[in-house]
């Protein structure tokens, strides 16, 4: 079974960061075994190299900590895309349904009445009915709302993986470079350059969809407050004008 676009990219990009973390690990056994055939007497030569392999672990060091929260956070879009068609298809067109056949023209009874109290039934329902398309919108809003956060999460994985690819290209870079020990000090400087451009990238990324899901969340509360207030303004039938038989004829 094919996994859904959105979460096909997720998958992706994770295993684009496992393999960025074992390239790392390939490219560092390199330089190690490049430099134990550096005769001791000559030590002091490669030790700005070793300062530049000190240089670019504390480097990786910062990309692995920028790192380790995509692992944890993923995300599912495509669920989120699935609950707001839900919300849409399960609520919004039901309580639609429902309003429509509310209307007083479209109201079907075998018994019609008059009176006190079928008028002030009568009076009740265009306001139920204002407040069942309340309902549906929200429903709509709801649809949006998820929709707003799956699609700031797809462009939150794809620049993601745009940020892993650059420095997966980087690391078989240097691994190329570093054929030799002559080339060690730019196969360093190229993942050294890499990880330095990476790590801000994937900071900014991260605030910018931290940043999507205050107005998301924002967005809910709103949700949340527009369904307390329905349910506070929702019309009652006043039972006062019901209770007395008279108030019910038949037409």
């Amino acid at each position: 079974m094919t996994a859904p676009a959105g979460t096909a990219i997720i998958d992706r990009t994770l295993e684009d960061l496992r393999a960025i973390e074992e390239k790392f690990r390939e490219f560092m056994a390199k330089v190690r075994d490049l430099l134990e055939w550096v005769p001791g007497a000559l030590e002091s030569l490669i030790q700005p190299i070793i300062d530049l392999v000190n240089y670019v672990n504390e480097k990786f060091a910062q990309y692995q900590q920028a790192a380790q929260r995509l692992f944890t956070d993923v995300g599912d879009p495509d669920k989120l895309k699935q609950v707001g068609r839900q919300w849409i298809e399960e609520f919004s067109h039901t309580v639609d349904d429902i309003a429509g056949t509310l209307h007083l023209d479209k109201l079907k009874a075998n018994i019609y009445w008059q009176g006190r109290a079928a008028e002030t039934y009568k009076a009740a329902v265009p306001a139920q009915i204002d407040h069942l398309d309340s309902m549906k919108d929200l429903g709509e809003q709801m649809r949006d709302s998820l929709n707003n956060l799956a699609n700031g999460i797809d462009s939150f994985w794809l620049a993601m993986k745009v940020i892993v690819g650059g420095l997966i290209a980087a690391i078989v870079s240097a691994i190329l470079t570093a054929a030799t020990v002559v080339g060690l000090p730019l196969a360093l400087g190229i993942i050294a350059g890499a990880i330095s451009m990476a790590v801000p990238a994937i900071t900014g990324t991260v605030i910018a969809i931290e940043t999507l899901l205050d107005v998301i969340e924002t967005e809910q509360n709103s949700i949340q407050a527009k369904v307390d207030d329905l349910g506070d303004q929702w019309e009652r039938t006043d039972t006062k004008t019901m209770s007395h038989p008279g108030d019910w004829r038949v037409n």
